[in-house]
This record gives structure tokens, C-alpha cells and sequence, in this order.
């Protein structure tokens, strides 16, 4: 416990002044090089997870384009080359590493593949929502992007007490034993509740009106997701036979273990945006 309690302390001390200083020209470029740096980590423990880390003819490509695709995205967010050959890189991108699968004859298995590919899409995907919820434009936007760690976060913190106190259903015994239903359930309350505060405290400081109900149902969405993003990655994890995606984190795992609830919201949040932008949550 105490060596978990020392390295989220070392965390939130890299963590909090990159958010906090990323309203600044130099903070913004060094906020999107945390995340892209993240993702790119997290996509190494998959890869590494799955057994495809060492093969390099197959990885190598995949991290250029990933690293390509999400810096694309982030500084040329909206240019209109950037949207006009995306679907068609994406197809050349997928058409080559299923190719290489095939010409090295069995020693890379066409389902490693299709898991590698799967997942570089979902977790760059979910890396760059956060850095794009970031940049948005409106009033209340510079904030937005909190409610993915909000939602995250608060989630797992009310799920373990709820769980440990009052648990005594299992939820998905098979990929999670130690989830239950009430961990579950108490993880969506406090998720929906710390949506609530955090909306109230914004609209304080930017003298806006909380529309109460849309926020609570994107809590209560956003603790769903969360929830399910963990056991998705708990169940590759078991499939795997592994325990964390990485020891980098002393006490957590690596970094699909810290981020894997976080990737789910960020998209969902950054939809959300994308459809009816920020506002939504104000009247």
C-alpha cells in the first residue's frame, strides 16, 4: 500500500502542474507531449503483452503510423488534408501490416495482428480525445477534459469502497474476481455525484447554469464506460496470462493499467463534444 501511495504522490506532482500550466503556449505543447508519450507507452505494453514487441518488422511500422496519426490529428486538428486522406492512409496502413502478418509465414499470427491494429486504434484514439477536449474553444472547454480523469478515477474510487465494505455479489468473476456488483453500482453514485461538484464549482467560476440533468447522465455514461474499459483491458490481461500490462509504476502496473478506465471516457467525452460541444452540460 505504501509503495501505491508513494508512487501516486510522484505521479500527481508531474500531473497536476502539466494541467495546470497547459492554458500557457509552452504548457499546451508540453501537455500533448505527456499524452502522446503515454500513448505511445501504453501501446508498447500491448504490444509487449501480446507477444509482437521484439517483432520489429511489424511493430515498427505500427508505432510510426500511430505516432504519425496522433500528431496529425493534434496539431493539424480541422486542416482539411487531414481529413481528406485519412480513411485512405488508414486503409494502406491496415493493408500493409496485415500483409507483413501474411509474408512471415506463421511467425506473426494474424490474430496478434488484428489485436495489435485493434488496440493502437483504441488507445491512440483515446490519448489524443484527451488532448483535443483540452483544446477546445468554448468558455467552459479548458475544463472539460478533467471529467475524463473525474470520471475515471471516481469511479474506481467509489467501486473499491463500496466493494469492500458492502460487496457481496460478484460482478465478472471470470475476468475480474474481486469486482462486485454493489463496488459497481456505488462507483456509478460517486462518479455521477463528482460530475455534479465539479459542474457546480465551474459554474461558480465562470458564472454559467448547470444543467444538472444532462450532467449526471454523462456521469452515470462515463462510470459505465469506465467500468467496462477496465475489464476489457482485465480480460486481455487474463487472456494474456499476466498480471499488469508493466511494472513501471510501482503499485499500479504500468500504463494501461493507470489509463485503461480513463480511455473509454475520453472518447465518449470527446463525441459528446464533437456532436453537441461542451455546453451541453449548461443552460
Amino acid at each position: 500500500m505504501l509503495k501505491r501511495i508513494l508512487t501516486a504522490a510522484i505521479g500527481l506532482a508531474i500531473f497536476v502542474p502539466v494541467l495546470v500550466f497547459s492554458d500557457t503556449v509552452v504548457g499546451r505543447y508540453i501537455f500533448i507531449g505527456l499524452f502522446f508519450i503515454l500513448a505511445m507507452m501504453a501501446l508498447f505494453e500491448l504490444s509487449k503483452c501480446i507477444g509482437l514487441s521484439k517483432k520489429f518488422w511489424v511493430t515498427i511500422p505500427v508505432f510510426v503510423f500511430s505516432a504519425a496519426a496522433v500528431l496529425a490529428v493534434v496539431l493539424f486538428n480541422g486542416e482539411e488534408w487531414v481529413q481528406k486522406y485519412a480513411v485512405s492512409a488508414v486503409a494502406v496502413f491496415v493493408f500493409v501490416i496485415l500483409a507483413i502478418s501474411m509474408l512471415s509465414r506463421g511467425v506473426i499470427r494474424v490474430a496478434q495482428t488484428s489485436e495489435l491494429l485493434t488496440f493502437a486504434f483504441y488507445i491512440c484514439l483515446g490519448f489524443t480525445s484527451i488532448i483535443l477536449l483540452r483544446d477546445s474553444e468554448d468558455t467552459f472547454g479548458k475544463y472539460v477534459y478533467l471529467l475524463v480523469f473525474i470520471g475515471a478515477w471516481m469511479t474506481d474510487t467509489g467501486a473499491y469502497f463500496v466493494g469492500k465494505f458492502l460487496g457481496k455479489h460478484k460482478l465478472i468473476p471470470t475476468v475480474s474476481p474481486n469486482k462486485t456488483v454493489e463496488g459497481a453500482i456505488g462507483g456509478t453514485v460517486v462518479c455521477a455525484l463528482s460530475f455534479a461538484l465539479f459542474g457546480f464549482i465551474i459554474s461558480k467560476a465562470c458564472s454559467l447554469n448547470v444543467n444538472w440533468l444532462v450532467l449526471i447522465i454523462a456521469g452515470v455514461v462515463s462510470s459505465v464506460l469506465s467500468q467496462f474499459g477496465d475489464l476489457i483491458m482485465s480480460f486481455v490481461k487474463r487472456e494474456h496470462g499476466i498480471k499488469d500490462f508493466s511494472t513501471l509504476l510501482p503499485g499500479h502496473g504500468g500504463i494501461l493499467d493507470r489509463f485503461d478506465s480513463s480511455i473509454p471516457v475520453a472518447i465518449f467525452l470527446y463525441v459528446l463534444n464533437a456532436v453537441f460541444k461542451v455546453m451541453i452540460f449548461y443552460v
